[in-house]
């Protein structure tokens, strides 16, 4: 994760990463506009760590992975 905060700081790439190497899929629209925010709150990091538990945690990730 660090080398990705370190390449950009777009939150909207940054979900977009996370997504795709977590879940191997792209952000819905409904997820992209819950999860921006959250961003420009909590700052790039704290929102990167926080979105990568929450993508792990997912009932995608626990019965596909």
């Amino acid at each position: 994760m660090a080398a990705l905060l370190a390449e950009t700081a777009d939150p909207g790439t940054i979900i977009n990463d996370l997504f795709a190497t977590t879940l191997s899929r792209a952000p819905s629209d409904r997820e992209m506009a819950m999860f921006l925010p959250i961003f420009q709150q909590q700052g790039n990091r704290v929102a990167a760590e926080n979105l990568q538990w929450v993508l792990l945690n997912k009932m995608d990730f626990l019965f596909n992975y």
